[in-house]
This record gives C-alpha cells, structure tokens and sequence, in this order.
C-alpha cells in the first residue's frame, strides 16, 4: 500500500468560546442535554429517556458528516500535485479513525487551523498525535497561524500594550518564539496551500529546506520563522469537483465559496484584513455546484464567503446565473442587509435561498455608526421582512457590549428584534455575541483604545460606557426580552423536514415559555402542560411512530 504523504485534520466540534455559560441558560435544555428538534423527537421517541435519545442523537450525528471546506479542500488540491492524504474532518468525533491512520505511518500529521482559534487548542491535538505517533511531523496552518504572524506585526510595531501581553502570547504562535511546542512547522500564509504541497513534496523527499518561505520550523527549543511572501492564488483555478469524494463525504450540506475577504471594515472584526478581495467567476462556482451529487434530488450547499453579495447588482447576477443553470440547488449564506429588497428576496427564493444569515449586530443607529457597519435600523427592518414575504428564514447576529452601548442601545436592539414579522413561512433565529477585543480589529488598535478608554483582551475588558461583566448581564437581557415567537441559535439544530412551519414555530414558542418559566423570567404556571403540547406537536408530525410510556 502506498504510503500516505498527510493526514489532514480539518477542524474539530464547534464550541462557544468565550460566554457559552450565560448562553446557555437561554437555551431550553433537558439534563444538560439542548432541547433541539432532533434531540426532543428522540426523547419523546425515548419516552423521555434523556440517556437514551442522547445515545440515538450521537450515533445519528456521527453517521452524519457536514464537512467544512478547508479539508476536501486540501485533499483534492494536495491529491492533484501527486501528494496521497486522508481526512479526518472533526478530531474529537473520530480519534479512532485518526489511530487507525497513524498506525499507517503517514510522512507528516497537517492540523488546518481555520476552526481552531486559540493555540492551546491546536497543541492539544498536536500532543494527542505526538502521544501515539512522537516520530510524525506535525504542520499546522491556516487562519489561525496567519493572524498569529499578522499579531506579531502589531508586536514589533509597539501596538500590544503590557497588560495584555501574556494572553495574547498564550492564544498565538510566533509571539514568543521560545515558548515550547509540539509542532514542528508552520505554514505562514494567508492561504498556504502551495506553501504545504512544497513542505510535503520536502518531506516525502528527505529534504525539507530550512530556508523555505512562509515556514516557520521548530528546533533547538525555539521557532525560526523565514521571510514570508504572496502566494500563488490557485484556489481562483481549483474548483472541487466534490464527485471525486467518497459518497459518505458528500450526503449533507456541501460548503462552497465564491472567493475570499471582505472590502466592508467593521471595526469590531479582526477578519477584514486578512485577505484581500478575490472573486471566482460565477461560471466556476457553478461548475462547481454541479459536481454535487444528489442527494434526494437535490444539492444543498453552504456559500462560506463572510459576505457572499458586495452590491444588490452583484446578488442579480449571481441568482440569475443559477436560476439559468437549472442546478436542483437549496442554498444558504451570509448576506447584508443592504443588498436585500422585494426585488432581490424573490430573486433570492427563486434561485433556491432557503436561510440569510445576516449581520445585523445591533438596533441602535448611533451603535451602527461606531462600528462602521454602513446599515441602519431601517434597513434591516426593510431586509428581514422581505425575506420573510419571500419565505426565506433569517438568522440575526448581534454585538452586545461595543463602545458606547448603553441600556438605551440595548433595548433599542430589542425593539428592532421584536419588530421582526412573525407570520408566513419563514423561521427567524437571533445569534447574541459578546463583543470580543480582538489584537487584530480597528477597534482595538492604539487610536481606539485611546478613543474608547478600552482596556483589556478578549472577553475581558471595560470601556468608557460599559464592561464585559455588564454586557454579559445585557446579553441575558437581550434573549429574555425577545419575543417568544423567535428562537435563540441552538448549535447543531438542523430545520426538520417533518415539521411544517406553523409546527416549527410552536416548537419554538414553547421552549421559549417553558425556559423562562424554569428561570423565573415569567409569572409562575405549570409546566406540564406546556410539555404535553410539545411533545403532541411530534407525536402528530410522527404519524404515531412516537411510543408514549
């Protein structure tokens, strides 16, 4: 059996770091265990067995693989330069099989940073490889490598101050370049992949060059980092060609993008600088898409650009492209909410957009203003409901704590999110993030520091008008405020064909009503009722496949 150049870790199960304490209590749970719509079908299939539909639900999610990008990605890229690897797309969920290829002896171990955001993370998994593989090389690259290089940018320009400088070189690479590692290279790029195929096509060789660009190599207890120049940009001449993948891979959403980076600059975001603006043609993405195989007749596909429309004359063509290509497509992305009118929505239905996934960040118009979001609450309002006309679900993020909120601003985001219509078709879910003092974002740089009398890092910090331990109190504020007719983001929830929309929106009525009523939010009642009704609205969608004890 030839031997495999890299096994490839994708990335690993989402987790909500930092605030996923206070969020949680918003959620509707059951023993620990979120109240999602599968998880309730299973626990009324169970007859209220916690345990057992738990077990149903992992073994379910497990035989069910929604891939990110970075790893198929890799694969078909690294596989057509003559380089063999294997995927192992979420690390915690498949150790076994990440043993099983180690005991093949692959030349290296390549751990893709984009999902994971924080150092100690990545060298978890690099020792749980180095525990049963010491003598396997260990690369890591991606997202999180390049804002490590770009951070340290900042360093050598005086832009960290003192009392946060032991937090940031905890969460990054290439701070301090004695702090011990278990990786031995980096890939410092903004994409890295040509930089990777050369580091292995080294390694298969016996001649990785210490001189390389874009590596960094860990030796002698320190990194060296050589210099670092632009790549070639391939991905705008490497579409997938997602037949090629083995059929378990391809059953569920399939990630595409139609090109990289931002040209918007929100203050807040550490992401808008790392990549400059680079765009497929449409006739690649759709070439793309029809590699797809069908599943049940139809493609279903996740566009992972942070802004997939720069312009509403941008979103036409794009829908027309794929209205004309006749592609069975159901699709989902992120969009703004100045490029959605009427006009745009039904363009938007017709072409098979099923969900926006919108950056709203806040109801405040003064709010909106300091972060540079170039949108006010009317637009957003205006945006929201024609999607809604249209049939299409929306899901909201919000910003909680930015300089300059205040409780006028806050409940101002609870008026907007309560004047979301709530009848018709669509479903609409809202995402409350705690604002992050990210190295890299606009806000956190020396200016806004100043500007804002920002302090701190990350999830803790203060400013002149509020503190991360107040905005968390907000956020609670935020999602208790909110109408019980829109649901807050329950991680791994998946829209259920067996529920229709009426059903759907009752489900989430009363997981709200009964949350609240657990955590004193609501005047007293009993419960009970409001679980029987739950669980009728599934024993109905069951058609009676639902045992009751």
């Amino acid at each position: 059996m030839e031997r495999l150049d890299a096994v490839l870790i994708a990335t690993d199960l989402y987790r909500e770091v930092p605030g996923v304490g206070f969020r949680d209590e918003i959620r509707l749970s059951v023993q620990d265990q979120p109240a999602t719509m599968e998880f309730l079908l299973e626990y009324f299939r169970a007859g209220k067995d916690v345990e057992k539909a738990a077990q149903r639900l992992r073994k379910a999610r497990k035989q069910r693989v929604t891939l990110p990008l970075n790893g198929p990605y890799l694969h078909q890229y690294l596989g057509r330069r003559g380089l063999k690897t294997d995927l192992v797309p979420f690390f915690s969920l498949q150790k076994d099989r990440l043993l099983e290829l180690l005991r093949e002896r692959p030349r290296a171990v390549v751990i893709s940073t984009t999902f994971f955001p924080f150092a100690p993370q990545i060298e978890s998994v690099a020792a749980f490889v180095r525990e049963h593989s010491p003598e396997i090389p260990i690369i890591a690259g991606g997202i999180q490598i390049w804002k490590s290089y770009r951070t340290r940018e900042l360093l050598e320009n005086g832009f960290l101050t003192e009392d946060i400088w032991d937090s940031v070189v905890r969460d990054h690479y290439l701070l301090d370049l004695s702090r011990p590692s278990l990786l031995d290279f980096l890939v410092v790029s903004d994409r890295g992949e040509h930089t990777l195929s050369r580091l292995l096509q080294g390694i298969r060789k016996g001649d990785v060059s210490q001189r390389m660009d874009n590596v960094a190599y860990f030796t002698k207890g320190r990194w060296h980092l050589n210099p670092v120049r632009p790549e070639p940009d391939d991905f705008l001449l490497e579409p997938m060609d997602w037949s090629q993948l083995p059929s378990e891979l391809t059953r569920e959403e399939i990630p595409v993008h139609a090109g990289t980076g931002c040209p918007f600059r929100c203050e807040f975001c550490d992401f808008c600088t790392l990549r400059s603006v680079r765009r497929r043609a449409v006739a690649s993405v759709i070439e793309e898409i029809r590699s797809i195989p069908l599943v049940n007749g139809v493609r279903q596909v996740f566009f992972t650009d942070d802004n997939l429309f720069f312009s509403s004359d941008q979103l036409k063509d794009f829908c027309n492209a794929l209205i004309k290509a006749d592609l069975s497509l159901r699709w989902r992305a992120f969009a703004r909410v100045d490029t959605i009118g009427v006009d745009t929505a039904e363009l938007l239905r017709r072409s098979g957009c099923w969900e926006c996934l919108l950056g709203v960040e806040s109801g405040d118009a003064e709010i909106l203003r300091k972060m540079n979001k170039k949108t006010n609450p009317e637009t957003i309002l205006s945006a929201v409901s024609s999607l809604n006309n249209a049939g299409i679900n929306t899901q909201s993020t919000f910003l909680v704590g930015f300089p300059g909120e205040t409780d006028r601003s806050i409940q101002n985001t609870i008026d907007l999110l309560n004047a979301y219509p709530t009848e018709g078709q669509a479903i609409h879910v809202h995402y409350p993030f705690f604002f992050l003092v990210a190295p890299l974002a606009r806000v956190a740089s020396p200016e806004g520091r100043a500007k804002y009398q920002l302090k701190g890092y990350l999830d803790e910090w203060s400013h002149y008008t509020m503190s991360s331990s107040e905005a968390e109190q907000q956020v609670r504020r935020v999602c208790d405020s909110v109408k019980m007719e829109i649901s807050p983001i329950y991680h791994g929830e998946r829209v259920v064909p067996w529920l229709s929309p009426e059903e759907l929106k009752r489900v989430i009525f009363l997981r709200n009503k009964i949350n609240r009523l657990q955590r004193g939010i609501l005047a007293r009642e009993p419960e009970e009722p409001l679980w029987t009704e739950l669980e009728d609205v599934f024993v109905s969608a069951g058609k009676g496949f639902i045992d009751r004890p």
